[in-house]
């Protein structure tokens, strides 16, 4: 970016991190012990870990930005955090909640589950941790639960979320 960007001119982006999604409360974890919360937590990281490990990316890259950019010799480097949530609430009316609806049903879609599934094999072979490779086989027994317990919440309209999210704005000039 900075390569091809003229002197003098502005890069504004907008990275998450997608890790702190984990730590939101919902209609789901209100009714999760601590060892659960623990447990979610404990899953996303170790699949972000791996996808990284994998050369895959980084999800929650928002952290990092700002740095990234004063590294490779960007100026005025200026970080925000944006305040956007996107609540889901029943009974789910308006176009911002339809669109929510829609995005997490797409999530909790049967076709998704095989992907995730894939993915994960994938990046825990590359994390090469075998502690991580057996809590993984037993949380996704749990993960299809919670997944069912959420659909029946969302089929029933008692489904809820805040929807807060961490997401960085970063500006910076070259």
């Amino acid at each position: 970016m900075r390569r091809v960007l003229k002197p003098g001119g502005m890069l504004i982006c907008a990275e998450p991190n997608n890790l702190a999604g984990t730590l939101v409360q919902s209609s789901l974890t209100d009714t999760q012990s601590l060892a659960q919360r623990v447990d979610d937590f404990r899953w996303e990281l170790g699949f972000q870990l791996g996808k990284i490990a994998a050369g895959r990316g980084d999800i929650s890259l928002g952290d990092k930005l700002a740095w990234l950019f004063q590294q490779v010799g960007f100026v005025e480097v200026r970080c925000y955090l944006s305040d956007k949530a996107s609540p889901l609430i029943p009974p789910y009316a308006g176009a911002e909640q339809t669109a929510n609806l829609a995005l997490l049903q797409q999530m909790l879609s049967d076709a998704e589950q095989p992907y995730i599934e894939q993915e994960a094999e994938e990046y825990l072979h590359a994390l090469a941790c075998p502690e991580q490779a057996r809590f993984t086989a037993e949380y996704l027994a749990q993960r299809e639960a919670q997944r069912q317990m959420i659909l029946q919440q969302l089929a029933e309209k008692r489904f809820w979320t805040g929807g807060a999210s961490v997401t960085y704005l970063v500006s910076a000039q070259r």
